[in-house]
């Protein structure tokens, strides 16, 4: 693993997901049907330098995140529980569902603020851009 490989970031974004959505949602199925979650990567990570003599301290991706479900409204509520299990946060700025992943030490994920529901032929999606950031620190474990 490196700073700049996405398996890690998307991993924790998964299994986030899957720990706290309703389970008729399935991540990451062959293919997106009803009941479906889609994570992926929007953006290549972008390494981000704050000192001017060392390597990368972070990185940054855009993730895309399209949930399918059977009424416009199981849609749009599903939606709204992808942002809040990513994006909330407490009174004190701290998330209140932390991405974790061995190694990695993640920033609040942030929304693009691009969430909307569409209806094509029969199918209701709705589709959200997020930016991670992190660091990658080999040997840091999250708390369990």
């Amino acid at each position: 693993m490196t700073l700049i490989e996405t398996t890690g970031p998307l991993t924790a974004v998964v299994e986030l997901l899957g720990a706290h959505l309703p389970a008729h949602l399935r991540i990451n199925p062959p293919d997106i049907v009803t009941g479906g979650v889609a994570v992926e990567h929007v953006t290549t990570p972008v390494p981000q330098v704050f000192a001017a003599l060392g390597g990368p301290d972070k990185a940054s991706m855009a993730v895309q995140v399209t949930v399918v479900d059977s009424t416009r409204d199981a849609v749009r509520l599903a939606g709204d529980r992808v942002r809040t299990t990513l994006t909330g946060v407490n009174h004190r700025n701290k998330p209140l569902w932390p991405l974790q992943a061995d190694g990695y030490v993640f920033d609040p994920p942030t929304t693009w603020g691009d969430g909307a529901v569409s209806t094509a032929s029969g199918i209701h999606s709705h589709v959200e851009t997020f930016t991670l950031t992190w660091q990658y620190r080999p040997g840091v474990t999250p708390p369990s």
